[in-house]
């Protein structure tokens, strides 16, 4: 992989996706949790207001400046249609091969790309994702862990062992990986209206998340585990309450999470119209 996100999770899942905890059966379905419904103060039926839109699809930053068409300087390059939904695989397909490489892609799962990266990504900030909802397929197992008479730690090897994953991330190509999730928008925000969201804008949500994960807890030394049963937990309630996306930032380890963090704020700035 060679992002932390084509669009987040394309990067994020095939970074982290591969050596997570375990985690409870998944659901089913790619369907993210709906908001909860809107409260109505009188009898009388009403539409949901559409909420302000925040980072519009307008305003993000286009990458470099592409080639001068062949017809010369003042010749426009002919558009590409952007596909529907249900035909987008092989569109989605190109951008993430354009965007994180060859190798990435062939652990994708392709089918439903786009449907896979929005799902994961309304559900990054939740308290956990479906690796069913991945556009990776994730490993079996569980990390390596340390035991002592001090208790039971996640071993510093599970950090090494995304080294590789990350540096391939810092290598990812922002104007291609940016440029064409611009130019396939529409079929993102079809997805996110499937999930339930009958209003809003997926650009938002797709901020908001690398905001979430920004902030996410940078921690030094040792992290104690538990195993209640089969699935290792956090022994600090506070890192077991964080969200699925930030115990992958801390799994990673500070100095991954860091390089990582860094680069999610690069595509930050293009996708709130920044240079």
């Amino acid at each position: 992989m060679k992002s932390v996100i084509a669009m987040v999770v394309v990067v994020l899942a095939v970074v982290a996706g591969w050596f997570v905890l375990r985690q409870p059966p998944p659901s089913p379905t790619l369907a993210g949790t709906p908001p909860p419904a809107q409260q109505v103060s009188t009898p009388e039926p009403r539409e949901p207001a559409e909420p302000e839109v925040k980072f519009p699809i307008e305003q993000v930053a286009d990458g470099a400046a592409a080639p001068a068409p062949a017809g010369g300087p003042g010749a426009a390059a002919p558009a590409e249609a952007v596909p529907e939904l249900e035909e987008s695989d092989g569109a989605a397909s190109a951008w993430a091969e354009a965007s994180v490489g060859e190798a990435t892609v062939k652990a994708l799962l392709p089918e439903h790309l786009v449907r896979r990266v929005v799902a994961s990504v309304d559900n990054l900030s939740r308290e956990r994702v479906s690796p069913r909802l991945w556009p990776v397929a994730t490993a079996k197992g569980l990390p390596e862990v340390t035991r002592s008479e001090q208790g039971l730690f996640l071993a510093p090897v599970n950090a090494r062992r995304y080294a590789t994953y990350v540096a391939m991330a810092e290598s990812a190509d922002v104007d291609a990986l940016v440029a064409g999730y611009k130019r396939l928008y529409p079929v993102f925000q079809q997805a996110y209206r499937e999930l339930g969201y009958p209003t809003g804008n997926f650009n938002d949500r797709l901020v908001a998340v690398l905001d979430h994960l920004i902030a996410a807890p940078e921690v030094e030394g040792p992290i104690p585990l538990v195993q209640p049963k089969v699935i290792y937990q956090f022994a600090d309630p506070e890192l077991e309450a964080l969200s699925a996306g930030q115990k992958m930032m801390v799994r990673m380890g500070p100095d991954n999470a860091r390089r990582i963090k860094a680069r999610l704020r690069v595509i930050r700035q293009r996708l709130v119209g920044q240079r």
